[in-house]
């Protein structure tokens, strides 16, 4: 069942700052085309929000650690942080691989 309540949303730096929102209503649905981006907290983990089972579809994930019973479909989940003055492409340990910007 699509959810149309967080589909194709601007939740940018959002579930951290407003943890005050129950999203779980959110469980057991498939979200489309939204953004859950993470900048300034990255690696942010939705499970401690009590997301779970959700299907993703086109959704921007990076900087978000999606709990493990969560689908993903044609979405970003990169981890990425900033080392003097450039992005950096890192895994989920935060070790940078690969520099994205010059």
């Amino acid at each position: 069942m699509t959810n149309t309540k967080y589909s194709y949303k601007d939740y940018t730096n959002f579930l951290l700052h407003n943890t005050q929102n129950d999203l779980t209503d959110a469980n057991g649905t498939t979200i489309i085309g939204s953004c859950f981006y993470h900048e300034t907290y990255p690696f942010f983990d939705m499970s401690k929000m009590g997301l779970s089972n959700i299907t993703f579809k086109g959704c921007n994930l990076d900087n978000v650690i999606v709990p493990d019973d969560c689908t993903m479909i044609d979405c970003s989940n990169r981890f990425i942080r900033a080392l003097d003055g450039d992005d950096w492409l890192c895994n989920k340990e935060g070790i940078y691989i690969e520099r994205l910007s010059q």
